[in-house]
């Protein structure tokens, strides 16, 4: 399915392009016909009613102080004076309107809709991108001078309106402004208030310094803490060392230095003791140097000591225990103090945002409230200037020449149209009439099979088939005219060239038995059969013509001969032998032998494939009673009748009638043939329409009959009396010079006219 689809789908562009040569002497026609008609048209419209376009570039946005810039100032501008970015078309739309160019037309005598239809608003193009900042305006008329003026007056009365729109935009918006100001600075108020409120509720001036110093100070309790916690340890190994009288009375001598007074660890009251201790050790000390340890004096020294150091031990623990204490205490308020310090640090936070948003909107509202007075003054300066906002850069002008209709823009457009029209109508008649006309085509399709003859149109046998009539009774005669002998004369002719190549075709063994078939019904099989046996018979030749058509036989018919018993009785009754089917006709002075088709059996295809048949036609070969035999049969396509035993011949020629079958079908007819394994001696080309005839020159070979009239043996005036010759000469001198004259101008008319169609078709 696929398959047939893509071929069904497929374009054959070389039959397309076959197609377009076919006709191309149609599609030069009709190409040149309208392409003339165009020709006409733009060269009427251009002097008749031509088009003049003017121009005029306009400037509505200033490039340097762009009204869209980001700052504030100009934002609150934007608002003020309505301005978006997306409002060109709208602007477009406006200047187009007719409030805007009814003065115009009034002052002009026009109506709005013509100004309107003219006129032509768009935005700059630069290179590739459209500009927001310029317009250009067209304006198409059919009076140059008066389109100039209408140009010039849309011009002044677009720069009027801008000053106009500027006007009413600054006015408006200071009455905007005036009222933004009202909220914007009571918005400034209320915030000012708030932020008052909560610094006097809060108690803070500057939330941010007080938390840097409240944070200097944690810093240093924690400091002190440490500090104390140190010195705390330090006193409780001295009390240890103390309690286990490993300390000196000297070590006791030192003050505490994380002590707020600098007191001494021991009071006041036990210093005494402890000079009293220092100065019996220095006495022991000098004793020693003097005196043995057994004297009295270092005895009496170390006995004082002795009962002296109790007593100290015990002041010097009494102490201790009053510095450790006051040493914890300390600690306590300080950690106290540090505790308090930080809950004061965890609000502040809190504190802070809520003072620092307070204090946002006070900035933002004061700010807010001096861009509105700014652009208040602004629009008040704007208000005061009378200065136009837009500016023309391209001044107004209307060109010289029409610009509609364009000459190169029609005649191209036109001419391709032209062209488009004659091919489609070129391949539409095409398609409408798909035969083979010409002999040039017909060659395309042979793939190199031999054309063995051009068979012309036969005048004398135009009636032959549509009226019924018999062959020999109606034209087998001569005629006094000469046109209609010179015509037979190459009938004739062009069957002797056909015998003559089927003789001298190029192959092994020679060819006496062949068929000749068609495509479709209806091409001049059967007259062609009979024409080329009575030509064959002529050149003294021994023929025998046989009717194969078992289905629509029509050689007794053409030759006015019964069919009682022919080709099928032969092949189904053993009784009947070849020489009683065969009947001898007489053409003119030519005797040719003849087997009709017989009695109409049920199932001709088995009947033409039965061995049968072989034998009949191996019979007939071996008999060497005939130089040819010919077959008359049923069209190659849709029927198998003439392959089934065209094998038993020598070979099988192929009748194309031009004009009349389909170019589609040849190729299949060939394709079939050689499907069958057939030899295919090759194609002999058949006129059934006289039109046909002249276009392919076949008869006439481009010069006329009379050229060669002197080759063909005509029926001159015969036994014509004197004085009826010289009436007949008389008559014709009479005319001569008036038909001289139109014979002269028909040959001349024609001469150009052949020339011009060898042109075409080249």
């Amino acid at each position: 399915m696929n398959n047939n689809n893509n071929q069904e789908n497929y374009v054959d562009l070389s039959e397309l392009g076959r197609s377009i040569l076919r006709r191309k002497r149609l599609i030069i026609y009709i190409s040149g016909f309208l392409f003339f008609w165009v020709c006409l048209y733009t060269f009427q419209k251009r002097i008749t009613n031509p088009t003049y376009k003017g121009t005029f570039s306009l400037l509505i946005s200033d490039p340097i102080d762009d009204a869209k810039s980001s700052n504030g100032l100009n934002q609150l501008a934007i608002i003020a004076t309505g301005k978006s970015e997306n409002d060109i078309p709208t602007l477009i739309g406006y200047l187009k309107s007719p409030s805007v160019l009814q003065s115009i037309a009034l002052e002009f005598n026009k109506k709005v809709d013509d100004i309107q239809d003219n006129i032509k608003i768009e935005r700059k193009k630069v290179g590739s991108r459209l500009t927001d900042g310029v317009l250009d305006i067209t304006f198409f008329s059919k009076d140059p001078k008066k389109g100039e003026l209408i140009l010039q007056a849309i011009s002044k009365k677009y720069l009027n309106i801008a000053l106009q729109e500027r006007q009413r935009k600054f006015t408006d918006g200071l009455l905007f402004l005036n009222e933004e100001y009202k909220k914007a600075e009571q918005i400034l108020n209320s915030s000012q208030n708030k932020l008052s409120l909560f610094m006097e509720e809060k108690s803070v001036i500057e939330p941010l310094k007080e938390a840097a110093i409240l944070k200097e100070k944690e810093l240093k309790l924690i400091n002190l803490i440490d500090n104390l916690n140190i010195e705390k340890k330090s006193l409780e190994n001295s009390k240890k060392a103390i309690a286990e009288g490993k300390l000196f009375a000297k070590g006791l001598i030192k003050t505490n230095q994380f002590s707020k007074d600098n007191s001494f660890i021991l009071g006041d009251g036990n210093q005494s003791l402890l000079d009293e201790m220092i100065k019996l050790e220095n006495e022991l000390a000098r004793a020693k140097t003097k005196f043995t340890s057994s004297s009295k004096i270092i005895k009496g020294i170390k006995k004082r000591i002795d009962n002296l150091s109790p007593l100290l031990k015990e002041k010097q623990l009494e102490s201790m225990d009053i510095a450790i204490n006051s040493n914890k205490e300390e600690i306590l308020n300080t950690n106290k103090t540090l505790d308090l310090l930080q809950k004061k640090l965890l609000n502040l936070p809190e504190v802070i945002t809520k003072y620092n948003d307070l204090l946002a909107k006070v900035e933002v509202a004061g700010e807010n409230l001096a861009g509105i007075q700014r652009t208040i003054e602004a629009f008040q300066l704007g208000v005061a200037q009378n200065s136009v906002p837009w500016r023309i850069i391209k001044a107004p002008e209307i060109s010289k020449t029409p610009f509609k209709p364009s000459i190169i823009k029609y005649l191209f457009f036109g001419g391709f149209l032209s062209l488009i029209s004659g091919v489609l109508l070129g391949l539409l008649r095409d398609q409408q009439d798909a035969t083979i006309k010409k002999l040039e085509e017909l060659n395309q399709y042979l793939n190199n099979i031999p054309l063995l003859a051009q068979l012309p149109y036969l005048y004398q046998y135009k009636d032959v088939r549509s009226d019924k009539k018999i062959f020999l009774k109606e034209v087998i005669k001569e005629s006094s005219d000469k046109g209609e002998e010179l015509r037979r004369f190459f009938a004739q002719e062009a069957f002797r060239n056909l015998s003559t190549s089927i003789r001298f075709l190029n192959t092994d063994k020679k060819i006496n038995s062949f068929l000749i078939t068609s495509s479709i019904p209806g091409e001049g099989k059967s007259l062609t059969n009979i024409l080329l046996a009575k030509t064959i018979a002529e050149m003294g030749k021994k023929v025998l013509l046989i009717d194969a058509d078992l289905r629509k036989p029509q050689l007794h018919q053409r030759l006015d001969i019964n069919n009682l018993r022919g080709l099928s009785n032969l092949i189904t009754d053993a009784n009947i032998e070849l020489k009683d089917v065969i009947q001898n006709i007489q053409i003119e002075t030519t005797k040719i032998d003849v087997i009709t088709s017989g009695v109409k059996p049920p199932d001709p295809l088995r009947i033409l494939g039965s061995e049968k048949m072989k034998s009949i036609i191996k019979e007939i070969k071996e008999s060497n009673n005939y130089d040819f035999v010919l077959f008359d049969s049923t069209p190659i396509l849709g029927l198998s009748d003439s392959a089934i035993f065209a094998n038993y011949l020598d070979g099988i020629i192929l009748l194309v009638s031009l004009g009349y079958v389909s170019r589609k079908l040849p190729p299949e007819s060939i394709k079939l043939i050689n499907s069958y394994n057939l030899n295919l001696l090759g194609v002999i080309s058949n006129v059934l329409d006289p039109k046909i005839d002249i276009e392919n020159s076949i008869s006439g070979y481009k010069g006329g009959y009379e050229s060669y009239s002197s080759y063909a043996e005509l029926n001159e005036e015969k036994n014509i009396s004197p004085k009826e010759k010289s009436k007949k000469i008389k008559v014709n001198f009479k005319n001569k010079m008036f038909k001289k004259v139109l014979q002269d101008s028909f040959q001349i008319l024609k001469h150009y006219v052949l020339k011009a169609l060898e042109w075409l078709d080249k």
